[in-house]
């Protein structure tokens, strides 16, 4: 798509990759702005409203619903074009590239209409607690644009469409998210079993795994505890109810333990969660 302002300079959407650096293939005359890009047949799609499916509204122990996006590949892909646009790329001395506002585009569009569980909290809010941590803790560009993917393929149907976003940022941010996804199928195995398949998993992990997966969990343990002590016993209604209240401080008890026995894990990070998880137990059995 190419589109003409009054300087002759042709705008044109060439090729780009998110996985590296954008193919540049026309100059960014800061004398004008080129045109917005056409809104294409998924940002139609986004705009019409995401919706839940029934089959996935049961939530998980993040305290959310999944998301169900009714979208081909084909629709998908074309969608990333634009946030790859000259106009969008930062200055010569930022501390982040194209890809990673790319990433914040795409989360917040595949995420659009989920809320955290119980609240009109958007979902999104949760996504950037996760990369704001991450980053804070030391984390490169592919693990803060994994941290803001990380639920991605776990909790937007369909699934494919999911992992090809995922995809399109590379093998190593793939790697991360697959690392922090409990389960990709629908609707979902039992909490228990999902627990248990991802607690054994940490022990594999490597370091950029280990630091956007502490983060995410982090992020989760600070709301808890935030909502312990505003409402009491009663926020466990909103989890899955196969966890409960019992179930739930079993598994960050867990995660701190299959954490601090990786030699990978970051010492900080890990025993801050620790310091959260402590509280959580305490708000919660009142010892």
């Amino acid at each position: 798509m190419d589109s003409h302002d009054d300087t002759g300079i042709t705008w044109g959407m060439g090729p780009h990759r998110l996985d590296g650096d954008p193919a540049v293939t026309y100059p960014l005359d800061e004398r004008e702005i080129p045109p917005e890009p056409a809104v294409d047949a998924l940002s139609d799609a986004l705009d019409a409203g995401a919706t839940v499916s029934p089959s996935m509204a049961e939530p998980d122990d993040s305290g959310h619903s999944t998301n169900q996006i009714p979208w081909s590949d084909a629709e998908f892909l074309p969608w990333l074009e634009p946030y790859l646009d000259e106009r969008m790329v930062p200055p010569s001395n930022a501390r982040y590239s194209t890809r990673f506002i790319a990433a914040l585009g795409v989360a917040a569009r595949l995420h659009a209409s989920q809320a955290r569980k119980g609240t009109t909290i958007p979902y999104v809010a949760h996504l950037l607690g996760a990369c704001a941590i991450a980053l804070e803790f030391g984390a490169d560009e592919d693990e803060a644009i994994a941290a803001l993917l990380h639920d991605m393929i776990e909790d937007v149907e369909p699934t494919e469409a999911a992992r090809a976003a995922v995809a399109a940022f590379g093998p190593r941010v793939t790697a991360i998210v697959d690392a922090c996804t409990d389960s990709d199928a629908h609707p979902k195995p039992p909490w228990r079993a999902r627990k248990e398949a991802y607690l054994a998993s940490i022990g594999r992990d490597d370091r950029s795994a280990l630091l956007v997966s502490a983060s995410d969990k982090l992020h989760n343990a600070r709301a808890i505890v935030a909502d312990l002590r505003r409402y009491g016993d009663a926020l466990w209604a909103r989890f899955n109810p196969e966890a409960g209240r019992t179930g739930h401080l079993w598994y960050y008890r867990e995660l701190v333990r299959c954490y601090r026995a990786n030699p990978e894990h970051a010492g900080e990070l890990v025993e801050e969660l620790a310091r959260v998880v402590a509280e959580m137990e305490q708000l919660a059995t009142g010892r």
